[in-house]
């Protein structure tokens, strides 16, 4: 049923749309423009598997060598706090002090120029003067030591015994530099294997002999080993620079050199010490096993390299592959193998006497050319793989939605020319899209994406109403160019109030803080820029294409175009008037030319023309014929299911109109029901993404030597295996054994260790069968003493899900405080009477026991010796120091000096070691003074400018993180754990989620005053918006009862998607209430203009909500499950694996996505089925007393 007045008055169309749509061939070129330019903007934007989560960081990184945690923060790191305190940006520093080594991290704003940042930062250092000699110079590193590594390479060696000191020596020497120069690569950490050292072992009944110490022969070492510049000299007319060059490159000049007695005698070194090249004592074991060979664990040399802090994941690591393999990168890539070295001889062998003068070896064939025969390089793991794996996953998401909304618009329509008018909004708007994001710097990554997905569907809403409406134009009698221009600007009101609500919700994001605004801004831009440019779209470009499909058939455009340019080519020649010059044969010959020219470019792109549209006819005729026996079937049992709602519609609709109350009830039950529940729904900050890789962090017994960890580590690897089940789940195991103080993204110690596992694809079970196999193994070994800890790698930074920070001045207090917090959190218990949490532990490791000697400065004083003396000897003879340099083989390894295994004091003989001839360490200690060992901190936290101690756990599986924070705030309160002087807080991703939270709801009520704002002033009412806007709460109904049954917490990407529904989900009920008010202008009463508004534009919301809801369907990773199973089974079948695969995707990053599409798909559902039936009975019901000029109206059947 359509309801038109009898004699309705046709507006005039304007002149703008009129303009338009005589102007096909310049609308073309401008949207060819924006093509152009989008696609170039597109092929410059960066990759990234999320918007950047964590402040910007700068780390300071100093050395400060036999130093314990408390003198480095004393004398390294609060001093490196005080000057940096005043650079530009800085919102945050804290600080890690351990032994030998300072750390202090910078946050800064978000946006803050990092290069600007890193300059202030070595400028304020640069002024910095530290107290003792021994602080090394302060390194300004551009990246988060505690970062995970980007990529992990493994050195190994076929021979059976290998030389782990080799091995090293060449990942030190040849791998690192030519990888750390790379574009991105902020370092690379070499683990494992052995370096070489000279070892100098004076002999303590020597120097008694002679009176000598250890202090002097340090001295002596160092100032006969001497590299440095003397200043410039002048030769003739140049100057020369002076250097003095005195490095030890055998051991007999160490052997000889003469060391002067108190007495003035000359003693060689050789005489007074043991001189050996010796290895290093190993800080780190570092092993692979692979399927290759059998899973046997092979001892190697392992490069982590890390990227710098703004640097783009994909990037870097592409560089570090192609740098390994050189033009062999796309082969291996494609499952190919990197050719044996006689190949790649014989490819140089063949080569022309040009091409090879302009071969570069190292650079074509990559590193990997350039190992010796008896080495091996294997890339272990690889992030940006997972990433890669991601966002093609989600493009390929969004590329499927559009053609399953284009499909949609088929079936709807039911001829193939009007869905390729609207199919045209898609690519198009898409790909104009990319200009702003490039001009804005926004990259693809999972969000904006996941914002453009969002996009698509919506991007044909506003084309389906314009055609909609030239289609009825059409009907009502109108010629195509009439039509074109009149049915635009009847919606183009409409269609610009619907999408202006859109925008104007994303508005608020500048309220948004911390991840949630990261999060939002890149998506939300990127929607708000999507649906601009389909707005433009549809109000320009399809009313044209609309016009011009009808003229296209009169043939007339062509020939006149031609016979113009054939005048235009003619306007060109000579007059006759002309003739007889002396210039005019040479002028004509010239003339000619020149036409001839021109004749030919418009011969060879009428030639083109011709060519093209003949491609497109023989397309079209084939897309024709496929469509005839495939689309067109489809569409009829669509039309034959579409003609069943369309029946069923009015009659429920006519209930809904007589029974106000009743509808009204139901809904308000069915929404106090939805709120109830949702009060019960669990909260997280950001879901959790099951990556490629998992860590095993597991630990001995503090003080288990390194050999031992090492031996242990490798039977758990073996129960493990020989368990089954697991082999078919991994493709290699890394293990990492100990760890120097370079290592800070792991906690490292002789005793402890991580396995790094790579998972195989496609087992879904994959993580599940590691940690019962981990599990099982490691509880079985009574040789550990912790749990395992499972967890991924951190592709994006997060704090820890639980963390409560506690802060003071008194150490001592705050470890008792963290203690207290610990065994609080430890009795938590869940609902079910399990435990809450898992992993509860605190920064505060115990480090060794410490011996603190206190001296009688008086003794000290009378025997001529100072503190500063006392300890050196004592650091000399017992620690150790490196003293100077020795080449060897063309490398540079360290001379190291202190006693022999035998001569170094125990704790029981320590009084009597000599720190001076003569006199014994007991004599010179105050009176009282014993020599017993005490705990120490391992390490020591600073956050601001205060001491600080973090307890950190982990929710058991199905604990939400909003239940963990209510129970965490009131077992602090009520257990008082606090003592005077220290303070507690929780921090950590509850703390965010609070900030997180508040700011969203911040946001969503902002968008929400927005939207009715802009509703306002479209339709100059304050009750119709009311009405309109009544369609928020009915998208909250069905979003509460879908995460509640998908059983999917509540975090920052839902809550994303629920701020999307206020400006989604009101565009269909402006359509509804637009159309109704257009009717009562017209003379129809309320009801009967409410009902066929409802009916008109029930067609174009069911199309504009199937868009967009099949447009998201593939992000969901709903359809990964049914289908995956079959492209994995057909995955050797040329096509069909391909187009499941295709349909399937890969799952990567569905974790992080599906909460986004899943929401709107849920809101957006429930409110149109609803909206369709509430909102013409609030309408109903608001205007059924108002008086209007309503005339009787004449009812006619719907055409």
């Amino acid at each position: 049923m359509q309801i038109l007045p009898s004699n309705p008055v046709m507006p005039e169309p304007q002149g703008l749309y009129r303009a338009i749509v005589r102007r096909p061939v310049a609308v073309t070129m401008v949207a060819l423009t924006f093509a152009v330019f989008g696609y170039t903007s597109h092929d410059s934007l960066a990759l990234a598997l999320m918007p950047d989560l964590s402040y910007p960081t700068i780390t300071v990184r100093t050395a400060y060598p036999s130093a314990d945690p408390a003198q480095v923060e004393r004398d390294v790191s609060e001093r490196v706090e005080e000057r940096v305190a005043a650079v530009p940006d800085l919102i945050g520093r804290s600080s890690v002090s351990k032994s030998d080594m300072s750390e202090v991290t910078l946050e800064f704003a978000w946006g803050t120029d990092m290069i600007r940042a890193t300059a202030a930062v070595s400028e304020a250092l640069e002024r910095t003067s530290f107290s003792n000699p021994r602080i090394e110079r302060p390194q300004v590193l551009r990246y988060d030591p505690a970062q995970d590594p980007i990529v992990r390479l493994m050195l190994f060696t076929n021979e059976r015994q290998p030389d782990m000191a080799e091995l090293r020596a060449y990942a030190e020497d040849i791998l690192k530099p030519e990888l750390s120069k790379l574009s991105g690569v902020a370092a690379v950490n070499v683990l494992g294997g052995v370096e070489r050292q000279v070892r100098i072992y004076p002999d303590e009944d020597k120097l008694k002999q002679y009176s000598l110490s250890v202090t002097g022969i340090v001295a002596a070492v160092r100032n006969a080993g001497v590299d440095q510049s003397a200043g410039l000299i002048v030769s003739g007319d140049r100057e020369v620079l002076l250097r003095v060059a005195n490095v030890y490159s055998t051991q007999e000049m160490l052997e000889d050199l003469e060391i002067v007695t108190p007495a003035g005698e000359r003693i060689r070194l050789g005489e007074l010490a043991k001189i050996e090249i010796a290895h290093k004592e190993p800080e780190t074991i570092t092993r692979y096993a692979s399927p290759v060979g059998g899973f046997e664990s092979r001892a190697g040399v392992l490069l982590e390299i890390l990227k710098e802090g703004d640097a783009n994941i994909l990037d870097a690591a592409r560089a570090v592959r192609e740098r390994l393999y050189g033009k062999f990168l796309g082969d291996v890539e494609t499952g190919g193998r990197y050719p044996e070295r006689k190949d790649r001889d014989l490819e140089v062998e063949n080569m022309d006497r040009d091409d090879r003068r302009d071969f570069n070896r190292d650079q074509e064939f990559g590193l990997l050319d350039r190992l010796p025969a008896h080495f091996e390089l294997t890339l272990l793991t690889d992030e940006s793989r997972f990433i890669d794996a991601a966002i093609k996953d989600v493009r390929d998401s969004v590329i499927f939605g559009g053609m399953l909304a284009v499909l949609v618009i088929f079936c709807f329509l039911g001829t193939l020319r009007a869905t390729v008018l609207i199919g045209i909004s898609i690519p198009l708007s898409v790909i104009a899209t990319f200009i702003p994001m490039q001009l804005t710097g926004i990259n693809l990554n999972l969000m904006s994406l996941g914002g453009l997905a969002l996009g698509i569907g919506m991007l044909v809403d506003n084309s389906v109403v314009v055609l909609e409406s030239i289609a009825r134009c059409r009907d009502e009698g109108d010629s195509i160019i009439d039509a074109a221009a009149r049915g635009t600007k009847e919606v183009g009101g409409a269609i610009f109030a619907s999408t202006m609500t859109t925008v104007c919700v994303f508005f608020p994001i500048v309220f948004v803080e911390g991840i949630a605004g990261q999060v939002f801004v890149p998506m939300a831009l990127t929607v708000v820029f999507s649906l601009l440019a389909s707005l433009v779209v549809a109000l320009f470009i399809v009313p044209a294409y609309a016009a011009l499909s009808a003229r296209a058939h009169t043939g007339n455009g062509v020939r006149e175009q031609w016979r113009k340019t054939g005048a235009i080519l003619a306007a060109a020649g000579w007059p006759k008037e002309r003739r007889g010059k002396p210039w005019w044969w040479p002028a004509l010959l010239l003339n000619s030319l020149v036409m001839l020219m021109a004749w030919l470019i418009v011969a060879s792109a009428a030639l083109v023309v011709v060519i093209a549209a003949g491609v497109i006819r023989v397309l079209q005729l084939c897309l024709g014929w496929l469509g005839r026996f495939t689309l067109l079937p489809l569409a009829k049992v669509w039309n034959i299911g579409w003609s069943g709602v369309t029946n069923i519609y009015p009659r429920v609709l006519d209930a809904a109109l007589s029974r106000p109350a009743a509808t009204l009830s139901i809904t308000g039950i069915v929404s106090i029901a939805a709120l109830m529940l949702a009060m019960r729904l669990p909260l997280e900050l950001l879901p959790s993404l099951n990556e490629r890789d998992l860590y095993v962090d597991v630990a001995c017994r503090d003080g288990t030597p390194l050999e031992a960890t090492d031996r242990e580590t490798r039977i758990v690897l073996n129960d493990a295996l020989s368990a089954g089940g697991l082999a078919g789940s991994i493709t290699g195991i890394m293990t990492e054994v100990g760890g120097g103080i370079d290592v800070v993204s792991r906690p490292v110690g002789e005793h402890r260790a991580r396995f790094v596992v790579s998972l195989a694809s496609g087992v879904p079970d994959a993580a599940d069968n590691v940690k019962q196999a981990f599990g099982a193994s490691i509880g079985g070994n009574p040789a550990f003493v912790e749990t395992p800890e499972f967890h991924a790698p951190t592709l994006f930074s997060t704090t820890d899900p639980v963390a409560v920070e506690v802060r003071g001045q008194d150490l001592t207090r705050i470890e008792e405080v963290a203690r207290r917090i610990a065994s609080a959190l430890k009795e938590l218990r869940a609902s079910e009477g399990g435990p809450l949490l898992k992993d509860v532990r605190t920064s505060m490791e115990r480090g060794r026991p410490q011996v603190r000697l206190y001296f009688d400065r008086e003794k000290l004083s009378r025997l001529r010796l100072t503190n500063a003396g006392v300890a050196n000897e004592l650091r000399m003879k017992i620690g150790g120091e490196v003293v100077s340099d020795f080449e060897y083989r063309g490398e540079k390894i360290d001379v190291f000096i202190n006693l022999e295994e035998p001569d170094r004091a125990s704790l029981t003989e320590l009084g009597d070691i000599e720190i001076a001839p003569g006199q014994k360490l007991s004599e010179v200690l105050l009176p009282g003074s014993t020599l017993d060992a005490v705990e120490a901190p391992s390490e020591i936290r600073r956050t601001g400018n205060e001491r600080a101690v973090v307890v950190t756990a982990n929710p058991e599986a199905g604990v939400p993180l909003g239940v963990v924070r209510e129970r965490i705030g009131d077992a602090l309160l009520r257990n008082e754990v606090n003592l005077p002087g220290t303070h507690t807080a929780l921090t950590g991703q509850q703390a965010e989620l609070e900030r997180s939270s508040s700011s969203l709801v911040l946001a969503l009520l902002l968008a929400v005053f927005l939207v009715y704002a802009v509703m306002a002033i479209q339709f100059e009412s304050f009750i119709d918006p009311l009405l309109i806007m009544g369609a928020m709460p009915l998208a909250g109904v069905g979003v509460v009862y879908v995460l509640w049954v998908s059983d999917i917490s509540v975090s920052v990407i839902a809550m994303l998607g629920i701020i999307v529904l206020a400006g989604v989900v009101v565009n269909n009920a402006i359509v509804l209430v637009d159309y109704a008010k257009t009717l009562r202008r017209r003379g129809a009463p309320v009801r009967e203009a409410v009902r066929e508004s409802a009916i008109v534009r029930l067609r174009p919301i069911a199309i504009t909500t199937l868009t967009t809801v099949l447009g998201l369907l593939p992000m969901t990773g709903w359809l990964h499950g049914p289908f995956g199973a079959l492209a994995s089974a057909t995955e050797s079948v040329p096509v069909l694996g391909d187009v499941l695969g295709f349909i399937a995707g890969g799952g990567e990053g569905a974790e992080m996505r599906a909460p986004l599409a899943i929401t709107i798909i849920a809101g957006l559902t429930s409110s149109t089925l609803l909206t369709l039936i509430v909102i013409p009975v609030l309408y109903f019901l608001a205007h059924r007393g108002v008086l209007d000029n309503s005339r009787p109206i004449e009812v006619t059947k719907n055409p």
